[in-house]
């Protein structure tokens, strides 16, 4: 629990000025590599950290073209959107995409 009424760093960072920015936040500054993550942002979104290569894989079905494809990344930093009912390989774990069904319910 945290309290609205106590300033924090968090909610210097919100507007409150600059001093309490500096009283209340910190920082390190790290001259080492990244290390490698990945992270899912939403249900078809991956955000790579230092992530050199992916494989996309996908089966094919009507109107749904296979996928087997290796994709290489030379940037620190890529939002990569999945492609729908496909499966990624990447640092050793697998992500796929996460369908939402909706339905709908009718009165009668």
């Amino acid at each position: 629990m945290y309290s609205k009424y106590e300033l924090t760093c968090a909610l210097a960072l919100f507007g409150t000025g600059l001093e309490d920015i500096q009283t209340h936040c910190g920082y390190t500054v790290v001259f080492d590599d990244l290390p490698s993550s990945v992270e899912r942002i939403n249900a078809n979104k991956l955000l790579l950290t230092n992530v050199t290569q992916i494989l996309v894989e996908r089966r094919s079905r009507e109107n749904v073209t296979m996928l087997h494809q290796q994709i290489n990344f030379t940037e620190a930093h890529v939002i990569y959107n999945m492609p729908c009912e496909s499966r990624i390989l990447a640092e050793g774990q697998f992500f796929t995409v996460m369908n939402i069904v909706w339905t709908m319910k009718y009165k009668k």
